[in-house]
């Protein structure tokens, strides 16, 4: 019988964030919010959070299937969730106002 010497928990880590960063740069390199290559450094920071989270592409959070989530940097999904949290009660209450704030010319007439 072959006894096998067990691994530290930051050697488990360290194995663990390059099988995740083989995994990143086959399957998604690049975040789809923003279009940037994700990093090394974004996957598991030395110290710190992670600059990478999931999204749930067609904004529901009860399916839990993996094809309808993405690795997005964290950064861009506060900024696109503050966009629609934003643009949301606009639209609703203010559908011409909706032009405006996408950016979109508004006709005086």
């Amino acid at each position: 019988m072959v006894k096998h010497k067990r691994s530290s928990l930051s050697e488990e880590k360290r194995r663990l964030k390059e099988f995740l960063w083989l995994m990143i740069r086959k399957h998604q390199p690049h975040c789809p919010m923003c279009g940037e290559l994700f990093v090394y450094a974004d996957i598991l920071p030395p110290r710190g959070i992670d600059n990478l989270t999931d999204h749930h592409e067609h904004g529901d959070h009860s399916n839990p299937d993996p094809r309808f989530r993405v690795l997005v940097h964290r950064e861009c999904h506060k900024r696109h969730h503050v966009k629609d949290n934003i643009l949301k009660p606009i639209s609703s209450e203010y559908p011409d106002m909706q032009d405006l704030v996408e950016g979109d010319s508004y006709d005086h007439d």
